[in-house]
C-alpha cells in the first residue's frame, strides 16, 4: 500500500513539473539591422543586412532569415557581446550568399545574453576581416504607427483652419465663404465693404419722415391747397 501510494506521489510531482515548465515556454521574435556603423570600429562601407528570427526557449532553436547586399562573406557569425564592444563568436552560420535560412541550436550558456541584446550578427569580408557590416539582435521596435492611424499627434487635424481656409467633418470653408451641414454661418465680405445691414432693401424705397403710413406728405399737400384757396378767396374780395 504504501509503494501504491510513493508511485502516486512521484507521478505526481513528474507532470506537474512537465505542466510547469510547459507554462514556463515561449517563443522570442528578434530582429538584427546591419551596417557598418556598428563595427567596433566603425565600416565606410554601403553593405546592408537585416534578420528576422524567432527563438525557441524549450528547444533551443533560432530560426529565420537573414538578408545581405553589397558585400562578399568570408564568414558569418552570431558573437556575444553587447552594442559598441567586440566578443567572441558564439555560432557559425556558414559565408552562404543571400538570403541565408537560419536554423541553430544555442546553447543554454548563450541564452540569456541573446534575450538581453547581448549577441550580434557580424558579416566578414575579404576587405574587413573582422567583419564589414555588423547588426545587434534585439526585440522587435515597437510600432510607432498608431498616432498616423488615428491621426493623433501629428499631420492635419479636422476642423482647423490654415491660410484662410478650413476643413471638417461636414464641410469645408474658403476665404470669406463657408460651405458644409455643420450649421455654422460665416458672413460674405465682397471687395472690402461692409456687409449690408439686416432687412436692408438695397436702396430701392425711401423711408417716411414721420410716421410708419406715409401720410405725413399727404397732410401737408392738403394743407397747401386750403391756404391757396383762402388766400384766392381774400384777393377776390378786395376786388369787389
Amino acid at each position: 500500500m504504501r509503494h501504491m501510494k510513493l508511485r502516486v506521489v512521484l507521478s505526481g510531482l513528474a507532470l506537474s513539473t512537465l505542466l510547469g515548465g510547459s507554462a514556463s515556454a515561449a517563443t522570442h521574435q528578434l530582429v538584427a539591422t546591419l551596417d557598418g556603423a556598428q563595427e567596433v570600429p566603425a565600416v565606410n562601407t554601403a553593405a546592408t543586412g537585416s534578420a528576422t528570427l524567432t527563438y525557441d526557449d524549450v528547444t533551443n532553436k533560432l530560426t529565420g532569415t537573414l538578408t545581405y547586399q553589397g558585400v562578399t562573406a568570408t564568414a558569418i557569425h552570431i558573437h556575444e557581446e553587447k552594442r559598441g564592444v567586440n566578443g567572441g563568436v558564439a555560432l557559425d552560420i556558414g559565408a552562404l550568399p543571400s538570403p541565408i535560412a537560419i536554423d541553430l541550436t544555442v546553447d543554454e550558456a548563450n541564452e540569456p545574453a541573446l534575450l538581453a541584446e547581448g549577441t550580434y550578427i557580424n558579416i566578414h569580408s575579404g576587405n574587413f576581416v573582422n567583419g564589414e557590416i555588423r547588426g545587434q539582435i534585439t526585440a522587435p521596435p515597437a510600432d510607432a504607427g498608431s498616432d498616423a492611424a488615428t491621426g493623433d499627434g501629428g499631420g492635419s487635424s479636422s476642423g482647423a483652419s490654415s491660410s484662410g481656409a478650413s476643413s471638417g467633418a461636414s464641410g469645408s470653408s474658403s476665404g470669406a465663404s463657408s460651405s458644409g451641414t455643420s450649421g455654422a454661418t460665416t458672413t460674405r465680405v465682397d471687395s472690402g465693404t461692409a456687409a449690408p445691414p439686416v432687412n436692408d432693401d438695397g436702396g430701392c424705397k425711401t423711408s417716411p419722415a414721420s410716421g410708419g403710413d406715409g401720410s405725413a406728405p399727404l397732410l401737408a399737400l392738403g394743407t397747401a391747397v386750403a391756404l391757396g384757396m383762402l388766400v384766392r378767396g381774400r384777393r377776390g374780395r378786395r376786388g369787389r
